[in-house]
């Protein structure tokens, strides 16, 4: 063991053809050495598993804490032996290549490519030093090339940050540190996957069922760009959960870099995590515009009658469009063609009247075509009467439409705090959940419940988590016996919901999200979508409704809007559109309409 920090190895210790030369990194999953390849002589990171929170270094052996860790700990290694031979399936140049891949001293190691080179962090030190925009272009494609590759083995990388990214010395970024045991996509949730860098980690990290996916790694992925672009990370995903201190890059940068390009980098910042891109393909789109300016397509003339010095040139020289003329070559084939089928070329000409007259002699004239008799025309309505019914209408239609902007308007509201008060429940949810809760304890009920928490009088009472026997599972904050306060539910079926409760229902502000993906942000009662709101529903067309839900029906005032753009503002009944209301098009055309259970009416 090593004197000065024993849960290291000193230098000098072989581990197979591999010789440490000395310590580069310790984090919270394993301690990375610099080593010698003695057998190729050649420099490579070595990094050995040793997650600090289940396991520990005895007389040079890796054991778990104690026996209540045995089995996590085995899992754990398994998982990193699993990742280390995926990655060293594939090479990328963003990634760094696994060399191999073993088992010494109770524990599992890899070794990686050694890559020369400062990291991210440095150049990003001291505070507040930020990188020319044409290198925050190199390195947020680097991250998209190299995340969407280790996506694709159906891994995340969930520690993205500036001392994880080493730039190479011909000005590649390239990702590091893979032997982190970081969960398969889908796999179920561990302990271990709370270690975390806080600043570049999305709120879904910070909780221990906090569902992660490639949404996880872009919003890192963002937060090293917001750090590149700023001079500082963005503030941690706790304190974004209620009054956001966080400034977009579109206001807090503006002029520094392109605006498409800066608002690329936002949603991969949004706190939520159903509202960041959930693919790095749909990430890389919303940066498509800005990332490659160098692929700009030409625009084509305004129309084919500009002027020759308006349209574009080739190599400086104008060309003026001109009818295809046959060259002499075609004119000669065309000759022979004709030739060859006893046709002389004059004869298509000279010979044309005489069959006309012979055919018209023989068969007559053509008919002429044949036309229908005219249509009676209905009798019109009187113009006056028709627009006077059309102006009421529309008059009736625009004030339905201004109560339903003002509805949306407080459903946008509510909508806000609502998704605020359900970050706080999930920092409630995560801190309930924690193995280190205080006078913890467990109980198992009759009906097969289980409940891991805070007691008072043999009461529920304070912080704790049940889970029920048909799977649902609650955590947060208890009073007499009942879910009270801030918490988070996720159901049997994985449908969730994080607010307030009152007696084990949901009661007041929070957000829930259905199987089928559904999600509502706003207030409810007594378990039942009621009050101002927002519903964004799945399907096609994607839309989302705002304004005042009953029973968990939007009622009366209130705006639907498509994924096109294209919305609805007036009113409703049971969900759908009834009554009076306007349809506002993509292009900003006001159509106002009458409706009938989701229905349009005819015009009058």
């Amino acid at each position: 063991m090593n004197d000065a920090d024993p849960q290291t190895l000193p230098a000098g210790t072989v581990l197979g053809d591999y010789r440490i030369e000395r310590t580069i990194g310790h984090g919270g999953f394993g301690i990375t050495y610099r080593a010698t390849d003695t057998k190729l002589a050649k420099p490579v990171a070595l990094k050995e598993f040793l997650p600090a929170s289940v396991a520990v270094r005895e007389r040079g052996e890796v054991v778990p804490r104690g026996a209540r860790y045995a089995e996590e700990f085995a899992w754990a290694r398994t998982r990193f032996l699993d990742e280390a031979r995926a990655l060293a399936r594939f090479r990328h140049p963003n990634i760094v290549p696994v060399l191999r891949y073993f088992e010494a001293h109770g524990t599992a190691l890899m070794a990686m490519e050694f890559e020369e080179g400062p990291t991210l962090a440095a150049l990003l030190s001291p505070a507040g030093r930020r990188l020319p925009p044409a290198d925050v272009r190199r390195l947020a494609r680097a991250l998209l090339d190299g995340l969407e590759a280790v996506h694709a083995q159906q891994f995340l990388h969930r520690d993205i940050k500036p001392a994880n990214i080493v730039m190479r010395a011909d000005g590649v970024p390239v990702l590091i540190d893979f032997g982190a045991a970081r969960r398969a996509l889908g796999e179920a949730a561990r302990s271990l996957t709370g270690v975390l860098t806080p600043q570049y980690a999305p709120i879904e990290q910070h909780q221990i069922d906090g569902a992660q996916g490639p949404w996880t790694d872009i919003y890192a992925a963002a937060a090293v760009l917001h750090h590149a672009i700023l001079g500082a990370p963005p503030p941690d995903a706790p304190s974004r959960a209620s009054a956001d201190p966080m400034e977009p890059l579109e206001r807090a940068a503006r002029g520094s870099m392109d605006p498409s390009f800066l608002r690329a980098v936002d949603a991969g910042l949004a706190f939520d995590a159903t509202r960041r891109p959930q693919t790095i393909a749909a990430w890389r789109a919303l940066f498509e515009a800005s990332t490659y300016p160098e692929t700009q397509r030409m625009a084509p003339p305004a129309s084919d009658t500009a002027s020759p010095a308006s349209r574009p040139s080739l190599r400086g020289v104008t060309r003026e469009r001109a009818a295809p003329r046959p060259t002499p070559r075609r004119r000669v084939r065309t000759a022979l063609m004709l030739a060859a089928i006893g046709i002389a070329p004059g004869a298509l000409f000279v010979g044309y009247w005489p069959l006309l007259e012979f055919a018209q002699a023989q068969f007559g004239p053509a008919p002429p075509p044949a036309v229908a008799p005219p249509a009676t025309p209905p009798v019109p309505p009187s113009p006056a009467v028709d627009e006077a019914a059309r102006r009421a209408l529309g008059e009736a239609a625009e004030r339905a439409a201004a109560d339903g902007r003002a509805a949306s308007a407080k459903a946008e509201e509510a909508a806000i705090a609502a998704r605020a008060l359900a970050g706080e429940a999930r920092i409630i949810q995560a801190r309930a959940q924690r193995a280190e809760l205080e006078n913890a304890v467990r109980v198992t009920t009759d009906d097969g419940a289980v409940y891991i928490g805070q007691l008072r009088d043999t009461q529920r009472q304070g912080l704790g988590v049940i889970t029920l026997a048909d799977g649902t599972r609650r955590a947060g904050e208890w009073d007499e016996d009942r879910l009270h306060g801030l918490a988070v539910e996720r159901t049997g079926d994985g449908a969730t919901h994080a607010g307030r409760f009152a007696r084990d229902r949901a009661q007041g502000e929070g957000a829930r999200e259905t199987v089928a993906g559904e999600r509502l942000e706003g207030s409810f009662a007594d378990g039942r979508f009621e009050g101002p709101g927002l519903r964004h529903a799945p399907g096609e067309p994607r839309r989302t409704q705002a304004g005042d839900w009953r029973t968990d029906q939007l009622e009366g005032p209130g705006v639907e809007t498509e994924a096109g753009g294209e919305r609805y503002e007036g009113d409703f009944r049971a969900g759908r559109r009834h009554g009076l209301g306007v349809v506002v098009t993509i292009d900003g055309k006001r159509i106002p309409a009458r409706w009938v259970e989701g229905i349009r009416q005819p015009d009058p």
